[in-house]
């Protein structure tokens, strides 16, 4: 159907009965879980609304049992609006206060849908720049790639689409590389030389 405003102009929507694409996601992104290194730690944040009002939890908190974020992610459920900002900010409050400081700190958004409710995110993405977190975002069908091609680039981050399931394990893999490319980048290594 078509939805029109004065701020959102002749947006399409369409619906999927039954939804498929959450359990694609919830695939790929387990896959992704299982190609980070044992002392990766990953938390699952979840963005959705309860009428108009925005809602987000902390479904699993920094940890590197690779399995208990793959339950997390299984319990994942799709619905709602889409309150990306207070996503974002809460992704951001957890890892301030529970990201090790020798880490490389980076956000992966999935969202499907337009940031329609909540905080704003681009101020958010400018918060993750002066804390040095990276944002990733992928767009997996209807969504506002300009905004998200926008919180990526601030953050240094790169946008994604996902237009099947195929893309969006390749995008998952580029993403293992691309974190281990930035870690690498992060590396010193010191070497002592004796006097001979």
């Amino acid at each position: 159907y078509t939805y029109d405003s004065d701020t959102q102009p002749n947006r399409q929507f369409g619906v999927e009965l039954p939804p498929k694409r959450i359990e694609l996601d919830k695939q790929s992104a387990k896959a992704f879980v299982d190609i980070l290194k044992d002392n990766d730690r990953v938390a699952v944040v979840k963005f959705y609304s309860s009428g108009w009002t925005p809602k987000t939890s902390l479904v699993k908190a920094l940890t590197t049992n690779k399995n208990a974020v793959k339950r997390a992610i299984d319990g994942l459920s799709a619905g709602g609006g889409t309150p990306l900002g207070d996503g974002l900010k809460k992704a951001l409050d957890h890892l301030s206060s529970n990201g090790r400081n020798d880490a490389v700190k980076a956000i992966i958004v999935l969202t499907d849908g337009w940031w329609n409710m909540g905080c704003d995110p681009i101020n958010q993405a400018e918060r993750a720049k002066n804390m040095g977190i990276r944002i990733y975002t992928i767009g997996w069908g209807g969504v506002n790639e300009e905004q998200l091609k926008q919180i990526a680039e601030i953050t240094g981050g790169k946008y994604f689409y996902a237009s099947t399931a195929e893309d969006l394990e390749k995008i998952y893999k580029e993403l293992a590389v691309e974190l281990s490319n930035v870690t690498a980048e992060n590396v010193q290594v010191r070497f002592e030389l004796s006097d001979d």
